[in-house]
């Protein structure tokens, strides 16, 4: 899915059901703090979710969550990676959860973080492959169907 294609969806929806994004969520990303985390990570990051965190921010997402770049957020993606422990172990980045114990993120591929979201299972202990392209069509699916 397109930026501009998701940004309306999103509007659409905004209008239908505000109250879908009333609760709290962090301020947008700037560049330097997306430069700071990704030299934290020594790895980068996929470009549809950099573009997300600077429009949209983190925290609450209609029904999910997105991790976030701020550095002192209870969404913050370092440090929620480095409580989680699955990017050394399973070259796992992981940028939502389901509360549950399982979370959705990006797999590490050359030095780059993939577009397509993977699924960490925490019963099997292994990372997944899902349907979802890219963050967009993830949010999409999981945080704006009611």
């Amino acid at each position: 899915m397109e930026l501009n294609e998701f940004c309306k969806k999103v509007e659409e929806i905004k209008l239908k059901n505000p109250l879908w994004f009333d609760l709290e969520s962090d301020l947008k990303a700037t560049d330097t703090e997306l430069f700071h985390v990704e030299e934290k990570l020594t790895n980068k990051l996929p470009k549809e979710y950099k573009d997300f965190v600077k429009i949209f921010g983190g925290g609450y997402f209609a029904f999910t969550t997105v991790y976030s770049v701020k550095e002192n957020s209870d969404w913050n993606i370092l440090l929620n990676n480095i409580n989680i422990g699955l990017i050394s172990s399973h070259e796992f980045l992981a940028i939502s959860d389901n509360y549950t114990g399982d979370y959705y993120g990006f797999k590490l591929n050359n030095g780059e973080y993939e577009s397509k979201i993977s699924f960490f299972d925490h019963e099997t202990q292994q990372v997944k492959e899902t349907k979802y392209k890219d963050i967009y069509e993830f949010l999409t699916d999981a945080g704006l169907r009611s």
